[in-house]
């Protein structure tokens, strides 16, 4: 069953631990070089004992590389994305953090109307502007063996908002503190 099937079923689920189990998912893939691309409801599911478990690897890149015909879905990731970046799984992950924590912000026929545009105002300052070598350490602290060669990098991923979780204030992604 997939995050979207049982948010509309209104299950209860440990929200925290679902989340986080989207975050090990995906510090797993950074660690291999390798960005989904598309995190979002419709590509997370649980498995018998409520795990997240991470699907549909049709959009996956290794990080830095220009997008193909393949993309995300609109509205969970970075509107104007020209590569594939571990910010794009970011991104994908507070979305999915507003999205669990708030449905009713979620529209399915419009996910742009959420609380956050997908664009940001904010550009790179980033040395790759001048062609060299850039640091592709994502925001876990893991990075693949080598760099990535590029001259230009998505717009800058906003930090999740913070979410209120059973009683307590969390963020995903470990940014902020409980």
């Amino acid at each position: 069953m997939t995050l979207l099937e049982r948010m509309a079923e209104s299950t209860p689920f440990n929200k925290d631990l679902f989340l986080e189990g989207i975050e090990r998912g995906i510090r797993h893939l950074h660690s291999l070089g390798i960005v989904h691309n598309d995190i979002n409801p419709y590509n997370i599911m649980f498995d018998e004992l409520d795990r997240a478990v991470i699907i549909d690897f049709d959009s996956w890149q290794k990080n830095g590389q220009e997008f193909g015909r393949s993309k995300g879905t609109s509205g969970w990731m970075i509107e104007g994305a020209e590569y594939s970046l571990f910010e794009n799984d970011i991104f994908g992950l507070s979305k999915m953090q507003e999205y669990i924590y708030n449905p009713s912000s979620w529209d399915p026929l419009n996910p742009l109307g959420m609380s956050t545009s997908a664009k940001s105002s904010q550009t790179s300052t980033s040395p790759t502007s001048t062609g060299g070598l850039r640091d592709v350490s994502d925001p876990f602290g893991t990075a693949p063996e080598s760099p990535v060669d590029g001259d230009k990098q998505n717009i800058t991923t906003p930090v999740p908002a913070t979410a209120q979780g059973e009683g307590k204030t969390k963020q995903v992604l470990g940014l902020g503190q409980d």
